[in-house]
C-alpha cells in the first residue's frame, strides 16, 4: 500500500509540474493579448477543471468516462497552446463507461504524442483515442500520426521495474509510472504496449481487466 501511494504521488507530480503551469498560463496570456478571448476562457476553464481533478480527487481507480473527461480538459489546453499543430478525436464504447482505470493513466500517452510526435512533423498532427472492450479486457488506445518514436527505447522503459524518477524526462516518467501502477493493481499480465503504425506514428495500448465500481 505504501508503494502504491508513493507511485500515485509521483504520477501527480509528473503531470502537474511548475513548468506545465507556467507554460499554460503563458499561453492563456498570449490568447488574451491576441484578443482570442473565447479560447482564453476555454483554456482557463479547462485548467481549473484539470487541476481540480488532480488535487481534489483521492480515488486511485476511477470510471473510464471520468478519466477521459480529464484527458479532454488537457487536450483543450494543449490544442489552444499549440495552435494549428494537431487535432484530436475521442471515442468511447458506451458499455465501458463505468469500468475502472487508474487515475492519470491515459493523459501521459497523449502528452507523449504532443511532445515527441509532432515537434518535427510537417503539417497537422492527429491524435485518436479509443476506449472499448476486447473479450474480457478493457482496452484504451492512444494513437498519433507523428514522426514516430524509438520503439526499442519505449519498450525498455515499459520493461524497467526500477523506481520512477531521477533525471528522466517527464514524459518517460509518466509512461513508466502508468505501466508500474497498472501492474501493481492488476498484475504483470496487464499494462502498456506500444507499436508503430502505417502513418509513421505510435499507438499505445492500455489493457486491464474489466472491473466496475459495483465489483470493486
Amino acid at each position: 500500500d505504501e508503494e502504491k501511494r508513493g507511485r500515485e504521488l509521483q504520477a501527480l507530480q509528473a503531470q502537474i509540474s511548475p513548468h506545465f503551469l507556467y507554460n499554460t498560463l503563458a499561453s492563456i496570456r498570449f490568447l488574451l493579448e491576441m484578443d482570442m478571448r473565447d479560447k482564453a476562457s476555454q483554456s482557463l476553464l479547462s485548467l481549473v477543471k484539470f487541476l481540480k481533478s488532480t488535487f481534489s480527487e483521492h480515488r486511485k481507480l476511477i470510471p473510464v468516462q471520468e478519466e477521459l473527461e480529464v484527458l479532454r480538459h488537457y487536450l483543450v489546453l494543449m490544442e489552444n497552446r499549440y495552435q494549428d499543430s494537431f487535432v484530436w478525436d475521442m471515442h468511447m464504447e458506451p458499455e465501458i463507461r463505468e469500468c475502472l482505470v487508474p487515475r492519470f493513466s491515459v493523459q501521459p500517452l497523449a502528452e507523449n504524442a504532443i511532445s515527441h510526435g509532432f515537434g518535427e512533423k510537417q503539417g497537422m498532427g492527429h491524435i485518436r483515442i479509443w476506449a472499448g472492450q476486447d473479450d474480457r479486457d478493457l482496452v484504451i488506445r492512444v494513437c498519433d500520426d507523428g514522426v514516430g518514436a524509438d520503439l526499442e527505447k519505449i519498450n525498455r522503459l515499459l520493461a524497467d521495474t526500477s523506481p520512477v524518477g531521477g533525471k528522466e524526462k517527464l514524459s518517460s516518467i509518466g509512461i513508466r509510472n502508468v505501466q508500474q501502477r497498472i501492474r501493481l493493481f492488476f498484475g504483470d499480465s496487464y499494462g502498456l504496449t506500444a507499436r508503430g503504425i502505417e502513418d509513421g506514428g505510435v499507438c499505445f495500448e492500455i489493457r486491464i481487466p474489466v472491473r466496475t465500481q459495483a465489483e470493486s
